[in-house]
């Protein structure tokens, strides 16, 4: 993992910055990475009578990334460095929705 120290002030939360701290970010550029997605929905459409009708959704889908981190021991010192596809951090393997709507009637 490299740490980029040029330019710390574009990497870092402005609440830092207010405190006279500055802090280092992962340089993307330094360290690139790929990845890649994959997924399956199902959706279900069911009327429940007089005017309500309803629907369900649920999806499966996998996001992973290949990145290099530091393994450590009990101790936690670092021992090492490994690599490998792991999840993404924005990765949401499983998502249900349920919905109900109702039907007004035209007088509205």
């Amino acid at each position: 993992m490299t740490i980029d120290t040029r330019d710390a002030a574009a990497g870092c939360d402005p609440r830092d910055l207010l405190g006279g701290r500055r802090v280092p970010f992962l340089s993307l550029r330094a360290n690139p990475s790929h990845g890649y997605a994959y997924g399956l929905e199902i959706m279900l459409r069911h009327p429940l009578g007089d005017h309500w009708f309803g629907w369900q959704s649920y999806s499966l889908q996998r996001s992973v990334r290949w990145t290099q981190y530091a393994l450590e021991d009990e101790s936690q010192h670092v021992t090492g460095q490994g690599e490998s596809y792991l999840p993404f951090a924005f990765d949401q393997t499983h998502v249900l929705n349920a919905v109900a709507n109702y039907a007004f009637s035209n007088v509205f």
